[in-house]
């Protein structure tokens, strides 16, 4: 990912980030040493749909980049891993 692909992603999530995300890291540290199960985290559905279109359209770059075969190749699995991770949170979506 280049530094210009990064900084468009932060600057989506932060646009469209809910006000309980935005303020999760100040509640992070006494979240995890307190024994109560952690609070949901509350992400537009059109957010994780956005981050698999971009997932397909990265994939889709890497194949025809000018990468070695062995970097292609290792682009190919991290993106394939992403996009499955991606369909299992839309598959948990109601639950």
């Amino acid at each position: 990912m280049t530094p210009q692909q990064r900084s468009t992603l932060e600057k989506h999530f932060s646009a469209t980030a809910s006000p309980f995300s935005r303020s999760l890291s100040k509640t992070q540290s006494s979240t995890t040493l307190s024994p109560e199960p952690p609070e949901l985290l509350d992400v537009p559905k059109h957010s994780i749909l956005s981050l698999q279109n971009w997932a397909r359209t990265s994939l889709q770059n890497t194949r025809f980049s000018a990468l070695s075969q062995k970097d292609r190749y290792n682009a190919e699995i991290y993106w394939d891993g992403y996009m499955r991770a991606i369909e299992h949170i839309l598959d948990m979506e109601d639950q």
